[in-house]
Formats: C-alpha cells, sequence, structure tokens
C-alpha cells in the first residue's frame, strides 16, 4: 500500500512545486533554468547557490552540506527529520490526497506478536532515505536515479556554459552515484546546474 501512495505523492509534490517549496520553509527562492535556489532552513544559510532543486524531477540537495534527496518527499523528510512515510502523507494533508490506513499499533496494554523484544531500531536520518525514482516526463523520457552501472561517461561541458569550475557527486546511501550539480563562473557570478541520466521510457 505504501509504494502506490508514495508515488501518487511524488507526482502531486512535482506538480505543486511552488507550494511544497512554501510549505518546507524555502520559499522566496529563485529559478535558473529548471533549477530552484533557495536558502537552507536547516543551517545558518544567507545566500542563494548551495541548495538546489530541480523543477522536473525534485531532485537536489546542499553541496555545502552534501544532504540529497531524490523526490520531493525525500526532501520533505529531510527537512522535517521524519520517515519517508510520514513526509508522504505530510504532502498529502497539505495537498488533499486521501492517505492510506496504517495497520494498527498495538496498545500498551497488548502484546506485540511475533519477537517479544519490543526495543525498536532508531531511525535513520532523512538525509540517509534510499532516493526514490523520480516521476516520467511527460513526452516518454524518465530520469533514473541511481546513474546505472553501465551509462555512458556524462559530458565533460555545457553547450551553452562550457566546461564547470567545479562539479560535484551526490550518492545514494548505498554509494551509487545519482546526479552532478556543476558550479560556473561567470562574468556575472556563480551560477548551478544539475546534470542527472534520462532515457527513453520502454514502450
Amino acid at each position: 500500500m505504501a509504494e502506490p501512495f508514495i508515488t501518487q505523492v511524488v507526482a502531486a509534490a512535482l506538480a505543486n512545486f511552488d507550494t511544497v517549496m512554501e510549505h518546507c520553509g524555502m520559499a522566496g527562492g529563485k529559478d535558473q533554468a529548471r533549477e530552484y535556489l533557495a536558502l537552507n532552513p536547516k543551517r545558518s544559510d544567507s545566500k542563494l547557490g548551495s541548495l538546489s532543486t530541480n523543477r522536473d524531477t525534485g531532485a537536489g540537495g546542499d553541496f555545502a552540506t552534501g544532504e540529497t534527496w531524490g523526490d520531493l518527499v525525500a526532501m520533505t523528510a529531510w527537512r522535517f527529520d521524519c520517515s519517508q512515510m510520514d513526509a508522504a502523507e505530510r504532502l498529502a494533508d497539505l495537498l488533499g490526497i486521501q492517505k492510506p490506513n496504517r495497520q494498527k499499533r498495538a496498545t500498551s496494554g497488548e502484546r506485540p506478536a511475533g519477537n517479544t523484544n519490543t526495543a525498536t531500531a532508531p531511525r535513520k536520518p532523512a538525509s540517509a532515505a534510499p532516493s526514490r525514482k523520480p516521476a516520467p516526463d511527460a513526452d516518454g523520457w524518465e530520469c533514473v536515479i541511481p546513474v546505472p552501472e553501465d551509462a555512458a561517461a556524462p559530458p565533460v561541458a555545457n553547450p551553452r556554459q562550457g566546461r564547470p569550475s567545479i562539479r560535484y557527486e551526490y550518492r545514494t546511501e548505498a554509494g551509487r552515484l545519482g546526479f552532478f550539480i556543476d558550479r560556473y563562473q561567470g562574468k556575472d557570478g556563480k551560477s548551478f546546474a544539475q546534470l542527472t541520466f534520462w532515457r527513453s521510457r520502454p514502450h
């Protein structure tokens, strides 16, 4: 039940990108091509540039801290330090999406089924949550995270901006390459662009 629900929320969040950004305290940023630059609400951040989220995929991160996410549900989990499911339910409330019924939890007077050890494992921080596959693009292409092992090497230069001054790698919890953030230094200052792997969806 959780996977279809989260997938539905991921798609709805992309369609309401600015609403989600405002909910997460990242309104007031600026667009740079299809990248949305905002201040990081979880640290002392006074200048746009290090935190970037792609409007087409929801993937992004803050290269200053190394924190990344694969979609807007994962970003919300990072923002509020909660699980993927809690983040999806938070966005569902925001966007008017019906939430699935959670499995009834055992009350304090009931003995949990199965293992009698009631100690629970500590929750992983949201930044370590695995990236979720972004929603497919309308023209039949889809962004793939992590990048397939047999993918061709990324281009060394952008057709319009040339070679980046710095290229940052963003990796998944398992250590797989997720995407790059390229930094360009021009006469008007620095700019950033996300470099992701896309492929045509099979018919």
